[in-house]
């Protein structure tokens, strides 16, 4: 999915939910939360992101989403 948050809709959230954590590795899973653009409506699709972590900084991330379904509601 190559589109620009604003694109998607308005007050564009990503709210985690549960968060895990393993070693270096910490994975959150919630949703992605906006405002239709023409038509106000709430939409909302599940993540999962995945951190690398490394001395307590991020060194690397994942994003799993349904892109197909992330266009449909846009």
């Amino acid at each position: 999915m190559f589109i620009r948050l604003g694109e998607i809709g308005d007050d564009f959230a990503v709210v985690p939910e549960q968060f895990v954590a393993e070693g270096d590795t910490v994975v959150a899973l919630g949703d992605y939360r906006w405002k239709h653009k023409r038509s106000g409506e709430p939409s909302v699709v599940k993540m999962v992101h995945v951190w690398s972590m490394d001395g307590g900084k991020a060194v690397a991330f994942q994003q799993h989403v349904d892109t197909f379904r992330v266009l449909e509601l846009s």
